[in-house]
């Protein structure tokens, strides 16, 4: 049932359109028809076009003076430009209405005649001559495309309306929508009858096709209005919304009565207040969606529709009655921006991908704010300069083209949030992301670039139950960006782009996975030439253990003093522990610590000294790679050789202090309470240099400090464990 009622409501559209245009075309096609296609000239003339059966002997181009009954010698019926008016409403008032709707029936009379003679001339000045015709019922392959384009557009513009109400039924957004879908034929098509008429109507159908027009009118307008009342959220009742449409037939009536006749209070002050209550509530929901993002989106490519078609339908009429640049486009094919307002709030009610929308509504906004800049600039120019057209659009495209591009950027640069910004801009700091060894400090360099990019109003981590995936998603109608997890980067979801002030759009979505994919590259390379040098480690390793390993032990059997053998087995236990640092497995801190304490305590109990240990509560217990290991299991060793062999106290205490920052930097200070001499008077040896060089290559640090009654060394290691 659910998936057929929506094909039932676009079914029912459908016949709906196509009973009103088999309806219009009926009538059309019904009118008496001379065979002439009239047009209205600058000097008020009327020049006949063309000239079809029944009509023959009319010259093309010829001025046509009047018609009459064949027979009646004194009644010729002058026709004029008044007579071809496309559009009554466009007539000042009631009294000129009459007037055009009198001629109306007068010509209609004798169209009706069964001859009738067509007074013509040849050249505007020459001899009025006479051919007679007999009327005949128009064909409908007579019918004019901009009678067909009013057709299309009205069938089209009910359909969208009715497509979006069928999908949201119970939106009342889309109710409206779909009543000012409904409404489209209803004033559409009646304007297409007697826009295209041939020359005149009964003004018996003339006056109901207006009245016709007006209702429509009316209630589109209505239902437009209360669109605002109802997108992008709700802020009046059902039934203030329905009172709106409702309002607008009740307004009809006397009209349709005849007890109003004035033009202005019958449609068109009826229409411009519905237009400005349109804007008002406009700003209303523009003023209660500032904290919705999508709700904004969705009004603002309201809006742009709304402004896209009202202000090409507006720059048609200045176009060409202020700046003659060009003759007005037909009030028929004028309907066709009517379509662009469908095609608009059909996306916006949709919330059809806002996300993209977004960007374009930005893009048409600075089109037409530029073709507004040319066309004021040409009105003033011409208004108050007295400048020619022609001098006055050339000089207005070259100061627009001129500051075009940079009033672009920067205006783009205010409205979308941020510049254009290339990947290679980016290139850099994915560089300095991909090849960070800790973890800790890679998550928040990706973090800080794409903050720096998209300045979110927050980034989370996805959290372990959401449904993994790794793609780039956009989220909640693009006001979220989900950024997989790749590269030893977990996932991150970005909220509210440009401190909620845009949306995420699918161009955002490809970059950033373009990002990832240079992430994971980078990541796959760096992963491959690790392996590489890990590999060629263990080679050495190896070769060190059955080449330098063999000759050591066979040193320390065949050694000829005890020394000897002493030292080989000195060089052998180092040996081993630089293989050991070679191809060990990385070792929890809290693992090093106890190895540390324990051969710290062998030492000092053998050398009679005190050794208190003081150890810092692990926040968290990182894994400390082999060489970070092996430099801090060293240094450890060299403090305690200082402090056992150089301080010159009869009851050695030593004092050693572990902690860990919340950067992860490993801190332990050594301090004993020997009488040595201030360390900045000191000749470092071998092996203080080698420890101080041991350290800066892997971003340590070590002091040495006259601390009394003794000294204290303290050593400093960033803990840059890719697994951590």
């Amino acid at each position: 049932m659910y998936l057929r009622s929506p094909v039932y409501g676009l079914l029912a559209a459908f016949a709906y359109c196509l009973a009103t245009s088999l309806a219009a075309i009926v009538v059309a096609t019904s009118q008496p028809w001379l065979g002439l296609e009239l047009t209205a000239q600058a000097d008020e003339s009327v020049h006949i076009q063309d000239c079809h059966a029944p009509c023959a002997g009319i010259d093309v181009h010829a001025v046509l003076v009047g018609i009459r009954p064949a027979g009646a010698k004194d009644t010729l019926l002058e026709v004029t430009v008044f007579d071809l008016t496309e559009e009554p409403d466009i007539l000042p008032d009631a009294r000129a209405m009459d007037q055009f709707f009198g001629r109306q029936q007068q010509r209609f009379e004798v169209l009706n005649a069964p001859v009738v003679e067509v007074a013509w001339q040849g050249v505007p000045g020459a001899d009025i001559r006479l051919t007679s015709i007999q009327p005949d019922r128009r064909p409908w392959t007579s019918l004019p495309p901009m009678f067909w384009f009013q057709l299309l557009v009205a069938c089209l513009g009910c359909l969208i309306a009715s497509w979006v109400w069928v999908l949201k039924p119970r939106d009342f957004g889309t109710r409206l929508f779909a009543v000012t879908g409904f409404a489209f034929p209803v004033f559409a098509l009646p304007a297409a009858i007697y826009s295209t008429r041939e020359l005149a109507l009964s003004a018996g159908l003339f006056n109901t096709l207006s009245l016709l027009n007006y209702l429509g009118a009316l209630v589109y307008g209505a239902a437009f209005a209360a669109i605002f009342l109802a997108h992008p959220r709700r802020i009046a009742s059902p039934i203030v919304l329905a009172a709106f449409p409702i309002a607008g037939v009740i307004w009809w009536i006397p009209t349709a009565l005849g007890i109003v006749t004035d033009p202005d209070l019958s449609v068109r002050f009826p229409t411009l207040f519905l237009m400005l209550a349109a804007v008002v509530f406009a700003a209303i929901q523009w003023r209660l969606s500032r904290f919705q993002l999508t709700d904004r989106a969705a009004l603002r490519w309201l809006l742009l529709s709304l402004l896209l078609g009202a202000g090409l339908y507006i720059t048609n009429q200045v176009v060409s009655s202020i700046l003659g640049w060009a003759p007005p486009i037909p009030q028929g094919y004028a309907f066709g921006f009517f379509l662009i307002i469908y095609l608009g709030i059909a996306l916006g009610l949709r919330r059809y991908r806002l996300f993209d929308l977004d960007v374009w509504a930005y893009r048409l906004l600075l089109s037409i704010g530029t073709l507004l800049v040319i066309l004021l600039a040409d009105a003033a120019l011409i208004t108050l300069m007295g400048w020619s057209s022609q001098t006055a659009l050339a000089t207005s495209i070259w100061v627009t083209g001129l500051l075009y591009f940079p009033v672009r950027q920067w205006l783009w640069a205010r409205m979308s949030g941020h510049g254009r910004i290339g990947m290679d801009q980016v290139l850099p700091q994915l560089v300095k992301v991909a090849f960070e060894p800790a973890a800790h400090t890679r998550g928040t360099r990706w973090r800080e670039l794409l903050h720096t990019l998209y300045n979110p109003l927050q980034i989370e981590a996805v959290t372990s139950d959401a449904p993994a995936s790794d793609q780039v998603m956009l989220e909640q109608d693009g006001a979220m960006l989900r950024v997989p997890a790749m590269a030893r980067l977990p996932a991150l979801r970005l909220i509210h782009r440009s401190q909620a002030r845009r949306l995420f759009s699918s161009a955002d979505k490809h970059f950033v996975a373009e990002m990832c994919h240079l992430l994971s590259n980078a990541d796959a390379s760096r992963s491959a030439f690790e392996d590489a040098i890990h590999q060629e480690r263990r080679r050495i390793a190896r070769d060190l253990h059955d080449d330098v390993g063999a000759r050591l032990l066979m040193l320390i059997h065949r050694a000829p003093t005890k020394d000897i053998a002493d030292l080989a087995r000195h060089a052998m236990g180092d040996l081993r522990s630089a293989l050991s640092a070679i191809d060990a497995q990385p070792s929890r801190l809290s693992e090093c610590l106890a190895d540390w304490r324990a051969e710290a305590q062998t030492r000092c109990d053998a050398a009679g000294a005190t050794l208190a240990w003081l150890e810092s509560p692990l926040r968290i217990d990182p894994l400390l790679l082999p060489r970070q290991k092996t430099l801090l299991t060293r240094a450890l060793r060299e403090c305690l050789s200082n402090s056992l062999k150089h301080a010159d106290c009869c009851n050695l205490q030593i004092e050693l202090r572990t902690a860990l920052s919340p950067n992860e930097t490993f801190i332990f200070e050594c301090s004993d309470n020997g009488q040595t001499s201030n360390p900045e008077q000191w000749i470092k040896g071998r092996g203080i240099k080698g420890l101080e060089q041991r350290l800066q290559e892997m971003g340590g640090t070590v002091a040495f400090r006259h601390k009394p009654p003794g000294n204290s060394v303290t050593v400093r290691l960033l803990l840059t464990n890719p697994e951590s």
